[in-house]
C-alpha cells in the first residue's frame, strides 16, 4: 500500500526538477519555492501595509496632522511563532511644542499616546500659535484643554485588523501602547 507520506515525498521532488517547476507555473502562475519564503515575506509586506492604512483611518479622526508617511512599517522577521512587522511613528510626527514652554520646555513627546491613554492637567495653558495663511501667517492666541479622556482608536485599529487578517496574521500593541 502506497502512503499519503509517499506520495507527498514524491510530488515535492518532482515539484524540484525543472519540470516539476514548469508545470507549477503553467497550472498556477507562481513559481515554486519549497518554504514559501519570498511568498510568505511579500504577503506579511502586503499585510503590513494594511495595517497601516487602517491604523491611519483610526488615527487621523483624532489627530489630523498625522499623515500616512508618519507610520512606519519595518521589513518582516520571522522568529519560532511565525513573521513579525514592527508598526511605529516617525518621531518627528509625535512631538508637540508646548503651549506652556517655561514648565515644559521640551514640549510633548509623544501625541499618540497622550490621546490614547488621556490625561487631566491642574490647569490651562495659553500661549501664541504661528496659524499658516497666504500673507505669511499670523499668530493666534490659544488655550489648551484641561483634560482630554482616554481614547480606543489604537485598540479600535487592532480590532479591525485582526478580523480581516483571521488566520494570516494578529496584530497587538505593544509596550506604552497597551492599556
Amino acid at each position: 500500500m502506497i502512503s499519503e507520506e509517499y506520495i507527498m515525498k514524491r510530488v515535492r521532488e518532482y515539484a524540484k526538477t525543472p519540470e516539476g517547476k514548469a508545470a507549477i507555473k503553467e497550472k498556477w502562475g507562481v513559481d515554486y519555492e519549497p518554504d514559501g519564503t519570498r511568498r510568505a515575506q511579500k504577503r506579511m509586506r502586503d499585510l503590513g501595509e494594511k495595517c497601516k492604512r487602517i491604523l491611519f483611518k483610526h488615527i487621523s479622526r483624532l489627530i489630523k496632522s498625522i499623515t500616512l508617511d508618519d507610520i512606519i512599517v519595518g521589513e518582516p522577521t520571522k522568529d519560532k511563532n511565525g513573521y513579525i512587522i514592527s508598526i511605529s511613528f516617525k518621531a518627528s510626527a509625535l512631538h508637540r511644542d508646548s503651549l506652556y514652554e517655561d514648565g515644559y520646555p521640551e514640549g510633548l513627546d509623544n501625541i499618540v499616546l497622550l490621546f490614547a491613554h488621556g490625561f487631566t492637567a491642574r490647569d490651562y495653558a495659553y500661549g501664541l500659535w504661528l496659524r499658516p495663511s497666504w500673507d505669511g501667517g499670523r499668530y493666534v492666541s490659544a488655550r489648551s484643554v484641561k483634560s482630554r479622556a482616554p481614547d480606543n482608536f489604537l485598540n479600535d485599529a487592532v480590532e479591525e485588523f485582526n478580523k480581516t487578517a483571521v488566520g494570516f496574521a494578529v496584530a497587538r500593541l505593544e509596550g506604552e501602547y497597551k492599556n
